[in-house]
């Protein structure tokens, strides 16, 4: 049924959602997570570090993101389903 609302196109609803960055509140409690993690793990646990590059891209600072994973991929060489994950979060940098 039509109820005259009008239906906007996926790809600029996409484009409209990229272009409002996030509050930066909406991060507090992931940032919070990830300093408690980061104190009982270290930063040189691949996880800790991928949950950073994760939290930069949605924060949309691409390059400190790239520059993150980089420094994770060598340490998840002998997985590849861990490299893969990498490659992947690298693409959306």
């Amino acid at each position: 049924m039509f109820t005259g609302h009008r239906v906007e196109d996926p790809e600029a609803q996409r484009k409209r959602v990229e272009a409002e960055p996030l509050p930066p509140t909406i991060f507090a409690g992931v940032e919070e997570t990830l300093a408690e993690c980061l104190s009982i793990f270290g930063s040189s646990n691949p996880s800790v570090g991928m949950l950073e590059a994760r939290l930069l891209i949605a924060q949309q600072k691409w390059l400190a993101a790239t520059r993150k994973l980089e420094s994770v991929r060598p340490l998840v060489a002998s997985s590849d389903e861990m490299t893969r994950r990498v490659d992947l979060l690298l693409g959306q940098c």
